[in-house]
């Protein structure tokens, strides 16, 4: 009876081992290659995969449009119509000639401004150990006081300049900078005491808005294509003005009333070439500031601005005609 129950449970062992051992029946699949039956389709994915991409290019792509190259110096398309009829493929074929006289004014008016600016640092600490109650010891310190209050007083009007330029034009605020900047120089030469030469030379730098105007102006004269030939030449004329300032400042000291104002003579010359510049840019600069409406509540206050913001000369009687036709 025992080995009659060993054998059933033996027997049954072995069916249960075999049976696990044995591969399941594989069934018929809709995806399963079969002669005659049609391609399996592989399930989409199009918007996982286009979320992928759009995760992957993260980098932003800009157009750029070509800028249209003014017609006159200084002057930008006036209409919608003259940007499009400028910015045609044929003008631009090459680079925007420069203003070469307009250039050339703002030129003269910058190295004036840097000589004489750069005409006082020769002499600047003989003339403050000649002041009464200097110290010899004490000189550099005093020298350098004077250099940071121009400094500073310059940083302080720096953005009145810009303002004012964009209120009432570019001409009319560089005239009355280097006009009041001409009157300095001649008191500076009249100094004889520390806080004089203190004052005005607070002055100098709250009147010395050129500094900001000039590189407005370059701007508006020019466009893309001829802007960095413009930019090139601003700092070749500041370096050759720091020549010629200091050479004619240390030559002239002591050639004019030496015993009362030795000083006197190189303070002359440099009223002198501002005074120059002032008399060429009002005579032949043309303005540059695009904007008319704000001139011209200004020119009915004050009459004298008519003349400074000179425009150039266009002609425009065929408009006109159109507009009465109309």
């Amino acid at each position: 009876m025992v080995h009659v129950t060993n054998a059933a449970a033996a027997a049954a062992s072995s069916s249960i081992s075999a049976s696990r051992s044995r591969p399941p029946p594989t069934s018929a699949r809709s995806g399963s290659f079969r002669a005659g039956s049609p391609l399996p389709t592989i399930p989409s994915n199009r918007s996982r995969f286009s979320s992928v991409l759009q995760r992957v290019s993260s980098h932003t792509h800009y157009q750029t449009f070509p800028t249209p190259a003014p017609r006159s110096a200084g002057r930008r398309p006036s209409s919608e119509s003259d940007y499009y009829n400028d910015a045609s493929p044929d003008s631009h074929d090459g680079s925007t000639p420069l203003p070469v006289k307009q250039l050339a004014l703002l030129a003269v008016l910058s190295l004036a401004e840097q000589s004489a600016l750069n005409s006082i640092s020769p002499y600047l600490p003989e003339m403050v150990e000649s002041f009464p109650g200097m110290r010899d010891d004490q000189v550099g310190l005093y020298v350098g006081l004077l250099a940071s209050a121009f400094a500073l007083a310059q940083l302080a009007t720096n953005l009145f300049w810009g303002y004012l330029s964009d209120v009432i034009g570019r001409k009319p605020t560089m005239l009355a900078g280097t006009s009041l900047l001409c009157g300095c120089f001649i008191l500076f030469g009249f100094c004889t005491r520390y806080y004089q030469i203190i004052l005005v030379h607070v002055a100098m730098g709250l009147l010395n808005g050129n500094a900001v105007v000039v590189p407005s102006c370059l701007g508006e004269l020019t466009d893309r294509t001829n802007q960095s030939k413009a930019f090139t030449w601003l700092p070749v004329v500041y370096g050759i003005g720091s020549i010629t300032g200091p050479a004619l400042g240390g030559l002239l000291v002591g050639k004019l009333v030496p015993d009362r104002y030795p000083f006197l003579a190189p303070n002359i010359l440099a009223a002198a070439l501002l005074a120059f510049s002032v008399v060429i840019l009002a005579i032949w600069f043309e303005e540059t500031l695009e904007d008319r409406e704000t001139h011209g509540a200004w020119t009915e206050r004050f009459p004298w601005l008519s003349i400074l913001t000179k425009s150039p000369k266009t002609n425009n009687s065929h408009g006109s005609g159109l507009v009465e036709e109309i």
